[in-house]
C-alpha cells in the first residue's frame, strides 16, 4: 500500500476548534506460498494452497497547532498463515472454467511507535521506539471465478472476477472504512502455432485490462483504479512449455477530490514460467 493524505481535518478534544494533519503510509505483505494441484479426471483439476504472510506497515502523521509541531511515526509488523483452494474444469476442449477461494485470516502484529514535538524551536521526545501490542488485522475471504476460451485457433480469451469481502471484517481506520472490493479483468493472447517449428510462430502476444473498485472508502468515496497491459511470452525451447514473460502496464489509481491524490504509473514486469517433467515412467526397458 502507499498513500498520502493532505489537510485531514480533526477536532481538538474538548473544544470546537479543529486542526489539519498530513498522513502518509507505505508497506505491505509478503506472500510465500506452496501450491499443490492434482487431476481428478482428464477434465477436472483441484488444488490447495498454504502461504505464510509477513511484512510491515509504516505510517507517519504530522500537524501544527499554534506554535507547536507534532510528529508521530508508527511501524506495525504482521504475520499469519493462510489457506486456499482452487478448481478448474474443461467444459470442452476449447472452454475452461475455474474458481478459487482464499480463507479469511487474522494477522497478529506488534507496534513500534515514536512521538516527538517541537515547541518554540526546541524538540521534545514524547515516546522513543516504544513497543506495544496492536489490534489484530483481518484479511477477508476472497472468491474468484474465471473462464478461458480458445477462439479462431490462434486466440485465447480470458475473463476473471474476484470479490474480497471486506465488510465482513468489520474494520475501520482513522482515514476511512473498509468496504467490499470487486476486481474485473479481461485478457487476450495470440500465438500463431504453439508447436510451430519456427521460433517466431511460438511467441505469445498479450493484452489486458483490469479494473478495481477499491477496498478503502474515505468520506464515503471509494478509491478505485485501473491498468492496461501489453506483453509477450518468449519460449525457451521447442519441446518445453517454459516461457520468459515480459509486460508493460499503464495504470491510474485514486482521485483528486476529498483530500485524496491521483496516481498515474508505469510498470515493467519480468516473469519466468518454468515447466519440466519429473518422475516420468520409462516405456522401454
Amino acid at each position: 500500500m502507499g498513500y498520502t493524505l493532505l489537510g485531514l481535518v480533526s477536532n481538538i478534544e474538548g473544544s470546537d476548534e479543529t486542526f489539519e494533519s498530513n498522513v502518509s503510509g507505505i508497506g505491505g505483505l509478503n506472500d510465500f506460498g506452496i501450491n499443490l494441484g492434482y487431476g481428478i479426471t482428464d477434465q477436472l483439476r483441484l488444488g490447495v494452497r498454504a502461504s505464510v504472510l509477513f511484512g510491515n506497515i509504516e505510517e507517519k502523521e504530522n500537524f501544527v497547532i499554534s506554535n507547536s509541531y507534532f510528529e508521530l511515526n508508527e511501524t506495525t509488523n504482521y504475520s499469519a498463515l493462510r489457506l486456499g483452494m482452487g478448481m478448474q474444469y474443461d467444459i470442452t476442449d476449447k472452454i475452461s472454467v475455474g474458481g478459487t477461494v482464499q480463507l479469511p485470516v487474522t494477522l497478529t502484529g506488534n507496534l513500534t511507535r515514536s512521538v516527538s514535538k517541537t515547541l518554540d524551536g526546541e524538540e521534545i521526545i514524547v515516546e522513543d521506539e516504544e513497543e506495544d501490542d496492536v489490534s489484530d488485522f483481518k484479511l477477508p475471504m476472497e472468491l474468484g471465478f474465471g473462464i478461458s476460451a480458445k477462439i479462431l485457433k490462434s486466440f485465447t480469451l480470458n475473463a476473471d472476477y474476484k470479490k474480497n469481502f471486506w465488510d465482513a471484517t468489520d474494520q475501520s481506520e482513522s482515514i476511512g472504512t473498509y468496504a467490499d472490493q470487486d476486481i474485473y479483468a479481461i485478457g487476450l493472447e495470440y500465438v500463431n502455432k504453439s508447436r510451430g517449428y519456427k521460433y517466431w510462430e511460438r511467441i505469445r502476444y498479450r493484452a489486458g485490462f483490469n479494473y478495481d473498485n477499491g477496498y478503502l472508502a474515505i468520506n464515503n468515496n471509494k478509491i478505485d483504479g485501473y491498468n492496461i497491459t501489453m506483453g509477450i511470452g518468449l519460449p525457451t525451447g521447442y519441446t518445453s512449455n517454459s516461457l520468459i514473460n515480459l509486460s508493460y502496464a499503464y495504470g491510474s489509481k485514486g482521485q483528486i477530490n476529498n483530500i485524496l491524490i491521483k496516481e498515474n504509473y508505469h510498470s515493467i514486469t519480468l516473469n519466468l514460467s518454468l515447466e519440466d517433467l519429473w518422475f516420468a515412467k520409462r516405456k522401454i526397458d
